[in-house]
């Protein structure tokens, strides 16, 4: 048996990427949580795929509540903290249309590139319970954001479709990633695609080369 610090004795050597334990847990628990499902799951096994003990697993969370939270919370905070930066930059700055598109596009490939599926665990009843209630703010920020970046596409695009709705069906198009993966479906291909479906649909079509690399620029600068 080894040890790495405190609370960590180990039964076998590290073989999961994370710097820390805590990371360690977390890469086991994602796994765990997307094959076997929450509910199958119990914290015992997520300590013996790490290689710890089930009580210093207890050192880093008290409870399989507490790693869920910190799963949902890391699907949501990097696009999260993206469309807050490009909904911050001024207007003259970059076209609503490469916004939306670069937020819809770097979102979608934080999901599509995750090491897990973990956007699985929405349909979880468990992560609709107000104890999620700060990755469940967290999402509706985001998707705030995607409708106020589509509310500026109103002038240029489909009239039938009003801007709000406009940045919720770059959304939906973009969570639509989830099941497409879980389908073995998603490809390198998917995100741009869905991206570039969003704005189609919003009438924008003939000007999606120039979007494009604007939103390329965008997400080089601020990503």
């Amino acid at each position: 048996m080894t040890s790495a610090g405190p609370g960590r004795p180990r039964s076998q050597q590290p073989s999961r990427p994370g710097a820390t334990a805590r990371e360690e847990i977390l890469d086991a628990a994602a796994e765990l949580f997307t094959t076997m499902g929450f509910a199958n799951t119990s914290t015992r096994s997520i300590a013996d795929a790490v290689g710890i003990r089930q009580s210093s697993l207890y050192h880093h969370f008290k409870t399989k509540d507490d790693i869920l939270e910190d799963l949902l919370g890391g699907t949501v905070s990097g696009g999260l903290a993206f469309a807050r930066a490009v909904a911050a930059l001024p207007q003259a700055e970059a076209s609503a249309g490469s916004r939306l598109h670069a937020v819809a596009l770097y979102d979608g490939t934080l999901l599509c590139n995750a090491r897990w599926n973990l956007g699985v665990l929405y349909h979880l009843p468990e992560a609709r319970s107000g104890r999620f209630e700060r990755f469940l703010a967290g999402r509706r920020e985001l998707r705030n954001l995607y409708g106020e970046l589509g509310g500026a596409l109103a002038p240029a695009g489909d009239p039938a479709l009003p801007g709000s709705s406009a940045g919720d069906l770059a959304f939906r198009l973009v969570e639509s990633l989830i099941n497409l993966r879980a389908d073995g479906m998603a490809t390198s291909d998917s995100p741009p695609q869905a991206a570039d479906a969003g704005l189609i649909l919003c009438g924008l079509g003939a000007e999606l080369p120039a979007i494009r690399e604007q939103s390329a620029a965008l997400i080089e600068r601020l990503g």
